[in-house]
């Protein structure tokens, strides 16, 4: 079991959040603690003074904590925290380095009051910081930055989501958006049919230049321009975060493209600057922005592809916009990515690249290659699926799809054994947790029925509709369910 351990050094102005942070990280830990290789332990320090010893030494408690911890997060106040201060560059020294190879220490301070500033001597101190740091006037802003900073260095990465207005981790309702600055500092379009008051796809836009921004500072540190640009977008200024970045990162192109040889880290650094810009300029929600997103899409993963550097930005590429009018540059794409052996060493990289590639040799008719596609994925996702639900879609429709092959190469034994083989991998977790898995035992039915159907055994196959449409009933506003009600009714 790896145990992330997280310090939190809060100034005297912020002492009050003491037990709100502590509260939250328990709810953080309780999410985490389904995962078998993750557990998540926090110490909060809302007097900075105590660390020290009269003589202004660090105390031999505070010494040890920062030396066994994997992430530190400081609150200071709006003005002058000599103890905090030195306390950070104490952190900075004895930490540990995260698997990144980089002490993980993020700062953060209150917003000044109406007609107050911030001392400028602790905007210097803070500027010189590696990682990015902030203002923040509500405390959901730490939070959302800790939840994202924290799943970077997670044995295995938290699923995060937004959905009616809250930021979510493994279905948890976390935090309200609302308070957290990007969110709160522009207007996003709420759907108008939805009593919820659901945000329209503005909310994961957002959310998505959010995680990017965090992701990367946690991995490899932010250039001052990053910087700049991610402090404009937080007060929902979009145009002046996009030309920021833009500048920068065309510039550097330009420079990396006069080598004959560049720097794989410098190459690494611009395709994340690069995926940065995409997530803003899709955030804009400006439909003439497309043009200029595929255009750095393409430049990015040219030089992923070159450099065998980030090439989940190829798969982000593939999944996101080699759509199905563009299946030869998908295809193309799918089988260089499938070339790359730091890429697909990891089953959890080549079983979704698979899926993908599968999907596109279908929509072309090539009906051999899909099927090859197709069952090696499967081969790959069906122990994955037993330790992470996300792969069950996946799972699910590989087996839906190759039974479909199957049938048309007139291979019915072959058809028979996948649509068997999925009802029995279903029913179990069906029963254990419907509300996660009920519409995948339902649609192995479902199809297995097909089969029985086309292969002339009318019997079996409304038997097997039956159990399909019993299932589906239990759980009739699931996606998945609800087809096969409207199918079989």
């Amino acid at each position: 079991m790896k145990n992330v351990r997280l310090f939190l050094a809060l100034s005297d102005q912020f002492a009050w959040a003491r037990n709100e942070l502590e509260l939250y990280m328990r709810q953080v830990n309780q999410v985490c603690s389904g995962d078998p290789d993750a557990d998540v332990k926090s110490a909060v320090c809302d007097a900075p003074a105590l660390c020290f010893t009269p003589e202004g030494l660090l105390r031999e408690e505070y010494d040890r904590i920062l030396r066994e911890s994997d992430m530190a997060v400081f609150l200071f106040g709006s003005r002058q925290d000599p103890c905090l201060q030195t306390l950070y560059r104490a952190a900075a020294e004895r930490m540990r380095p995260s698997v990144y190879g980089r002490t993980e220490v993020f700062a953060y301070y209150g917003a000044p009051e109406a007609g107050e500033t911030a001392a400028e001597e602790l905007l210097a101190f803070l500027e010189e910081a590696e990682q990015y740091h902030a203002s923040f006037r509500h405390i959901d802003t730490v939070k959302f930055r800790i939840l994202l900073q924290l799943s970077a260095l997670l044995p295995r990465p938290v699923y995060l989501d937004t959905s009616k207005g809250f930021c979510r981790a493994e279905d948890s309702r976390l935090i309200p958006l609302e308070n957290v600055s990007e969110f709160a500092n522009r207007v996003l379009r709420r759907s108008p049919w939805d009593d919820d008051g659901v945000f329209l796809p503005e909310e994961e836009k957002v959310f998505a230049v959010s995680l990017r921004m965090s992701l990367d500072d946690v991995r490899g540190g932010l250039t001052p321009a990053q910087k700049q640009a991610y402090r404009s977008y937080e007060l929902g200024d979009d145009w002046q975060a996009i030309r920021v970045l833009s500048g920068e990162f065309f510039a550097d192109e330009a420079s990396l493209r006069q080598q004959e040889a560049p720097d794989r880290k410098a190459v690494a650094s611009l395709v994340r600057r690069g995926r940065q810009l995409i997530a803003m300029l899709a955030a804009t929600n400006d439909m003439h922005r497309f043009l200029d997103i595929r255009s750095v899409f393409r430049l990015i993963i040219d030089y992923a592809l070159k450099a065998d550097v980030e090439l989940d930005a190829v798969y982000e590429y593939i999944y996101q916009w080699a759509d199905g009018n563009r299946d030869p540059e998908a295809i193309l794409l799918a089988q260089k990515l499938l070339g790359k052996q730091s890429y697909c060493a990891d089953p959890e990289n080549k079983a979704p690249l698979l899926f993908l590639a599968a999907r596109f040799m279908l929509k072309a008719d090539r009906y051999e290659e899909a099927t090859a596609y197709y069952e090696e994925a499967k081969a790959l996702l069906l122990p994955m699926i037993a330790e992470d639900y996300p792969y069950a879609y996946q799972y699910s429709k590989t087996c839906s799809a190759l039974a479909g092959l199957y049938m048309k190469a007139a291979r019915f034994e072959d058809a028979y054994a996948v649509c068997e083989e999925a009802v029995r991998v279903w029913r179990g977790p069906a029963e254990a947790e419907p509300e996660k898995y009920l519409p995948y035992a339902a649609g192995a039915y479902y199809q297995l029925g097909v089969f029985f159907e086309k292969t002339g055994r009318r019997q079996e196959a409304d038997a097997a509709y039956a159990e399909a449409l019993a299932l589906a009933e239990k759980d009739p506003d699931s996606y998945g369910c609800r087809e096969i009600i409207e199918a079989l009714s």
